[in-house]
């Protein structure tokens, strides 16, 4: 799906897998990328990092409709998905059982994309 707003912010990528983009020139149903949980080509790149951590902000749709009038560029809303953690990792019982948490902040701006952009 894509959401409503103009942003959505994941500033603490959650330790399990389950959030997952699709970037707009991927076709097929394995175009999907994991974004979080070990599997993720970003945890890879940032745990080699000391004291870094991802955040992953999203495109909205009020962002998307509006950027071509305000800015004349034609702006894709972020496709994403959230899925249960696979059951054919070599982790724990207690691990795969556990909740996946996460935090988000979305930002909408009422004066400037009244609905039904934001709905």
């Amino acid at each position: 799906h894509v959401d409503p707003s103009l942003f959505v912010l994941e500033p603490f990528l959650a330790d399990q897998e389950g959030l997952q983009v699709k970037p707009s020139c991927a076709s097929t149903e394995s175009g999907w990328i994991t974004c979080d949980g070990p599997s993720s080509p970003i945890h890879s790149v940032i745990s080699n990092q000391d004291g870094n951590s991802a955040m992953v902000l999203f495109v909205g749709r009020a962002f998307a409709a509006n950027s071509k009038t305000l800015s004349g560029r034609n702006v894709k809303p972020t496709l994403h998905r959230v899925i249960a953690t696979r059951e054919n990792n070599h982790e724990s019982e207690e691990r795969r059982c556990s909740s996946r948490r996460s935090i988000i902040y979305e930002q909408k701006y009422d004066e400037y994309f009244p609905p039904p952009a934001l709905d």
